[in-house]
């Protein structure tokens, strides 16, 4: 099947089915006394299922069986048709996806068509058949549209509501075309990132099971069959061969180029530095990369928290990773334009930077930092108490209201006494100012934005959860240089300039770029290599508790 014809395919089966329950609509005068299936569908609970409440997609169900006025969906006289095959065949292999095959009953619903291909169903198991296939293509479709936890239960921030797409719409057209595939990939996350996670996750399940991670241990020298294995393993973690010292020829032991990646590999992760591929190190790598696996599942779902598509550009700043990455198109596979380092909010729950959407309206050149009140207060002011010179030193002013033409006011100790009240501390453009030269505004109600910093050393380091909240970018004038590219009043002299004011200037866009503020724990960076990210805020096993608790999810 050409691409094109696959698109077309496609199209017509999300845009047929899908535009509006009023397509699905029973007719039903022409609905049976009785039904099999129906019996199964209607009633609180599903027999057998590995989550037997189904009140989360039961009125979606039957509104595709209503369709069909009751008639079976999956099977012709008692056999899966070939739609069916092709779902059930998908939920065997829904893991490469993050998710459980057991939660949608994959193995019980394997086992009746293998039946059934040998033998038709009878009637009861016929519709038992169809209910469970039913239900499962539901929930599937619901976990890749909107997950399955939903996101203001981890992160009351992150907010977005379900749109309308129909399940029940979703399940009849998934029934009536050959090939599902299509339907479900359309109903997951469009954006690169996803796309790039989920296509690493079946080869890092492979690397999770490799046979090395629970071979016998093997001491430095000794004879290592396994050795060409294990140099793999270690460049898929990140330490690749030294091209100084590379294998030799016949690589059947430990011998001291493995010996070197070892220690590496040791040092990093914690465990004694002996050399050999001891009982700590093989239990350490397991570890690590069935960690990676862990991580991926879960960022895959938090994925499918966040809206579907944007159009044309975007910039992703993953918190966990530090960093930020601004997309040309955030669709279609497409790299980054590029990268760049972030600094991120502390690791204390109150100096968390929030995860949400959003999208820069305007940049502001040689801004004011407007001092949050709890700063002011709980480290300013007591500032001011030890060093009377320290307001000047910092060029910091006292005003009241935000206007930026607001009058300083006379730091006395009246004055100092209403800060958080009445008086606000401002500080002024310069070398000094806490937000650098540039401040990218995207308005919200968390008063988070992305800046430049006057702290640059602060890059260097490889943990940078070191912020109040906000995100300090590391190469400003880049970011702005691409927000602006088209805009041809804006020079790079005409910026530089603006960066150099003694007041702020205020650049309005014409068209605002979508903003996600993310927390995954894993993904693929710029070489294309799938890696774990340190869970600063401890927001993992809040997640997995969430997962735990199985269909119906308390939507």
């Amino acid at each position: 099947m050409t691409a094109l014809v696959r698109a077309s395919l496609v199209a017509a089966l999300m845009l047929s089915p899908v535009i509006g329950v009023a397509q699905l609509a029973p007719d039903t005068s022409l609905v049976p006394p009785a039904s099999p299936v129906r019996a199964f569908l209607t009633g609180p609970t599903l027999p057998g299922a590995q989550w037997p409440s189904i009140e989360d997609v039961s009125a979606d169900v039957q509104r595709a069986y209503e369709r069909m006025n009751w008639a079976p969906l999956w099977s012709d006289k008692g056999r899966p048709t070939t739609a069916a095959q092709g779902v059930v065949k998908f939920l065997v292999a829904v893991d490469s996806l993050g998710l459980n095959p057991r939660d949608f009953d994959a193995g019980l619903l394997d086992s009746l068509a293998r039946a059934a291909a040998v033998s038709p169903l009878d009637e009861e198991t016929q519709a038992r058949f169809e209910a469970t296939l039913s239900v499962a293509t539901a929930r599937v479709l619901s976990a890749l549209r909107w997950g399955r936890v939903r996101q203001t239960k981890a992160y009351p921030t992150l907010r977005r509501s379900r749109d309308d797409y129909d399940l029940g719409a979703g399940v009849y057209a998934v029934s009536r075309t050959p090939d599902p595939l299509p339907v479900f990939d359309q109903a997951a996350p469009q954006w690169t990132p996803y796309r790039q996670l989920s296509g690493a996750l079946p080869g890092a399940r492979r690397i999770a099971d490799d046979s090395l991670l629970v071979a016998e241990p093997v001491k430095k020298g000794a004879t290592f069959q396994a050795a060409p294995q294990l140099r793999r393993l270690l460049g898929v973690y990140g330490i690749p061969a030294d091209s100084a010292t590379p294998p030799p020829p016949i690589d059947t032991t430990l011998d001291a180029s493995l010996e070197r990646l070892l220690r590496k590999f040791q040092k990093e992760n914690k465990v004694p530095q002996t050399g050999a591929f001891d009982v700590a190190t093989r239990d350490r790598m397991r570890a690590v990369f069935r960690g990676r696996v862990r991580d991926a599942v879960l960022s895959l779902e938090r994925w499918r928290w966040l809206p579907r598509t944007a159009d044309g550009r975007a910039i992703i700043v993953n918190v966990p990773e530090y960093r930020l990455r601004a997309y040309d198109t955030v669709q279609g596979g497409h790299a980054p334009a590029f990268g760049m380092k972030v600094v991120v909010g502390r690791g204390v729950e109150d100096r968390y930077t929030p995860l949400f959407t959003d999208e820069v309206e305007h940049l502001i050149f040689s801004p004011f930092w407007e001092v949050p009140k709890t700063i002011a207060l709980d480290e300013i002011v007591p500032k001011i108490a030890k060093d009377s010179t320290y307001l000047a030193r910092n060029r910091y002013i006292l005003v009241r209201g935000t206007s930026d033409t607001a009058k300083a006011l006379a730091p006395d100790s009246a004055t100092i006494a209403k800060i958080g009240k009445s008086v606000r501390v401002r500080q002024l453009p310069g070398d000094y100012n806490s937000l650098g030269r540039i401040k990218f505004m995207l308005p919200n109600h968390l008063n988070i934005y992305l800046h430049d910093t006057n702290e640059k050393q602060f890059f260097k380091r490889d943990e940078r959860a070191l912020s109040h909240g906000c995100i300090r970018v590391s190469e400003p004038t880049r970011l702005a240089q691409w927000i602006l590219d088209g805009d041809t009043a804006w020079t790079e002299e005409r910026m530089k300039k603006a960066m150099k004011q003694e007041k702020p200037e205020t650049v309005h866009l014409s068209s605002h770029i979508p903003v996600l503020i993310v927390y995954h724990t894993a993904g693929v960076d710029d070489h294309g290599m799938l890696r774990s990210f340190k869970d600063v805020y401890k927001y993992d096993a809040e997640l997995e508790k969430l997962l735990a608790v199985g269909f119906p999810y308390r939507r």
